[in-house]
């Protein structure tokens, strides 16, 4: 499990849920030009705030950034994801968050795509503090089953969903890729 921040695009004052109904969720849909031409500056400005972070993966539909020291990854596909392991307590919870969350702000500055915690469920621009995020980590941590739906579409639980279905694609996508590199 992890704590992720997602970063797409928004319009207006629009909602998680309603920004992800946008978005074409094909698994073959290839990255934005845009992003592709600025995948090395984008890898440098987050080797600034995180100093081991290299790119591990270069596919046509896909880039990640990777740190196998602190666990931060950051996922482009359709849209970025950054995540942290829930692994942290303590005073280094709170540094890595605040990493995650200053990360999470230079990548919203690079690709002009707008944050949203998924823990806090509050999109970036909006305010989430290091604070928040640290309850919202420990919340992650202590809670082993997802909670009961309610009536009303949960939007966290959305982000979540859209997550692990990039996360299933990108192992998908490495089990296939394996027998030929093999």
């Amino acid at each position: 499990m992890t704590y992720d921040i997602a970063l797409l695009p928004r319009h207006g004052d629009e909602d998680l849920a309603a920004a992800i109904a946008r978005l074409a969720l094909d698994e073959d849909v290839e990255l934005e030009p845009a992003l592709v031409a600025a995948w090395r500056d984008i890898e440098a400005h987050a080797r600034k705030i995180v100093r081991g972070i290299r790119t591990t993966v270069i596919e046509p539909t896909c880039r990640e950034l990777a740190d196998d020291r602190t666990g931060i990854t950051v996922n482009a596909e359709h849209y970025i994801t950054l995540s942290i392991p829930f692994w942290y307590d303590g005073e280094q919870r709170l540094e890595m968050l605040a990493t995650l969350l200053q990360l999470a702000g230079q990548l919203e500055a690079d690709t002009g795509l707008a944050g949203h915690d998924l823990q806090v469920k509050r999109w970036l621009a909006d305010g989430v503090t290091s604070a928040e995020a640290a309850a919202a980590y420990q919340h992650g941590r202590d809670t082993c089953a997802e909670p009961a739906t309610t009536k009303h579409e949960d939007s966290g639980r959305l982000g979540h969903g859209i997550i692990r279905f990039f996360t299933w694609t990108m192992q998908e996508r490495r089990r296939k890729r394996s027998p030929e590199e093999g």
